[in-house]
């Protein structure tokens, strides 16, 4: 079998995200799905023939599973839009940032972005003194 371009693959598994979701989660029988994706059963077949003709599935006389290429393509997609997420989160303090400022994406993960009030700069640290959440 020869390989997808990557182009074909990351879009592959954009599209047939929550197909992936469910087949990873343990879910592997059509009609669950259709059920938890509320699709119908034709949307579901012609996504399992995409993901099998991608190399991302493999059916095993009506058995279906992620392959390792398609486990690995997942989780990939999955990393790539949780940092995506990262980054959106903290548009609101980056886009005061110079362009050229080196920033180690895992310095937004797991973290919270709270930027004072003009008016009240210490309020972030007074909330903290206070024992609250910062929003």
């Amino acid at each position: 079998m020869s390989s997808p371009p990557p182009s074909n693959i990351l879009e592959t598994v954009k599209k047939r995200g929550a197909f992936l979701r469910c087949l990873s989660e343990g879910i592997d029988d059509k009609r669950d799905i259709e059920d938890e994706l509320n699709v119908s059963r034709s949307t579901v077949n012609r996504a399992f023939c995409e993901l099998e003709e991608m190399g991302i599935l493999q059916d095993d006389h009506g058995n279906y599973d992620l392959t390792l290429h398609g486990k690995l393509a997942y989780q990939r997609y999955q990393d790539l839009t949780g940092a995506y997420n990262h980054l959106s989160e903290a548009m609101e303090l980056s886009v005061h940032l110079p362009a050229d400022t080196r920033i180690d994406m895992r310095l937004l993960e797991g973290g919270e972005v709270s930027l004072s009030e003009r008016q009240t700069p210490q309020g972030p640290f007074e909330r903290i003194k206070r024992g609250g959440e910062l929003c």
